[in-house]
């Protein structure tokens, strides 16, 4: 009897330790790692305008209005070397403007002339001092483009020119020689569904330099940007795009250069 009952107390127990182990355990696994806070970038903000800033017109004959819209009364009419005081008011809204063959689009500003007349004036044609911003004012028979280079047409000798219609295209090409480089200008108008201006430097059969610039309104009022130098090695292309806000029809003439930043790499499509 004894022995039975101290077999059924192991038998209990056994049963007992079975069922407590008979689950596996979970393997161990790390607790997760703590992540890394990520450093905070702080970005130089750009130098903006204040209260009491002095500005300058990049163009002559600026108009400053009573109010800020392009059909305000004008009160003053500056130079590009009289100075402005920026009160430190701005309006609400941009407007998109065509200065010497590029387009801003910019707030108007509040200002006072020299002689403390008020007045508004549009941010895309005046600059702090110091700030580079706009470019020389047109002139045909003078090329000047970024990259591209420069060229006083009354120095080289017009060789050819002429005019070719097709469809809504018309084409004119104007061919210019000097000590052996040939200059090709080439204007392609195709109404209100773009243009282009194509400039070839080339000697002999050996093309130098190009550039391009195109507007379409097939990509939403794209105005693009390209040179191309083929003199470096390899070729290197700089190439820049614009979206416009205004058809130029409605800019009351069309942009010859692009308003933004370059970007510089290898030939597209070489």
């Amino acid at each position: 009897m004894i022995r039975l009952s101290r077999f059924l107390f192991l038998f209990a127990l056994a049963a007992l330790l079975m069922a407590c182990g008979g689950e596996a355990a979970a393997p161990a696994t790390d607790a997760p790692a703590e992540e890394r806070e990520k450093p905070t970038i702080i970005m130089p903000k750009p130098k903006g305008l204040e209260a009491g800033e002095t500005l300058y017109a990049w163009v002559d004959r600026l108009n400053i209005r009573e109010s800020p819209e392009l059909k305000a009364k004008v009160v003053a009419n500056i130079s590009s070397k009289n100075p402005l005081l920026f009160t430190g008011k701005q309006s609400d809204h941009t407007e998109t403007v065509l200065l010497r063959g590029v387009v801003y689009e910019a707030p108007w500003l509040e200002v006072k002339t020299e002689d403390a007349t008020p007045g508004w004036v549009f941010g895309g044609a005046v600059k702090m001092v110091g700030e580079e911003k706009g470019n020389p004012e047109q002139d045909p028979e003078y090329v000047q483009y970024p990259y591209f280079g420069t060229f006083d047409l009354s120095e080289w000798n017009k060789v050819s020119g002429g005019e070719e219609s097709g469809g809504d295209a018309t084409t004119e090409t104007t061919v210019y020689e000097r000590g052996g480089q040939t200059l090709t200008i080439t204007f392609t108008d195709v109404g209100e569904y773009g243009y282009s201006y194509s400039y070839v430097l080339a000697e002999g059969e050996e093309t130098l330099r190009t550039r391009l610039l195109d507007f379409s309104t097939d990509d939403g009022l794209l105005l693009m940007e390209q040179v191309v130098n083929y003199q470096e090695d390899p070729a290197v292309e700089y190439r820049r795009t614009q979206i416009l806000k205004k058809h130029p029809m409605l800019l009351g003439g069309k942009p010859i250069m692009v308003n933004g930043p370059w970007n510089q790499g290898p030939v597209q499509g070489e």
